[in-house]
């Protein structure tokens, strides 16, 4: 949360607005090396494996801090 409080909405491309709803310790400890990464909730695992892994420009559209 420290990073990304709950609740901050984020503009993901290709996806449209999702809040942020947990912060796990793997986002934690790669931020520390300036590496800033998200995952995203799809509604099953065939979709999410279908999304993949994209190194995308996201915007902070607010924060709830």
């Amino acid at each position: 949360p420290s990073l990304l409080s709950y609740r901050t909405n984020l503009l993901i491309p290709g996806i449209g607005i999702r809040d942020v709803d947990d912060t796990g310790g793997a986002m934690r400890n790669d931020a520390q090396h300036r590496i800033y990464h998200i995952d995203v909730r799809f509604p099953n695992h065939h979709e999410a494996r279908a999304w993949g892994v994209k190194w995308l420009d996201v915007r902070v559209l607010d924060s709830q801090s």
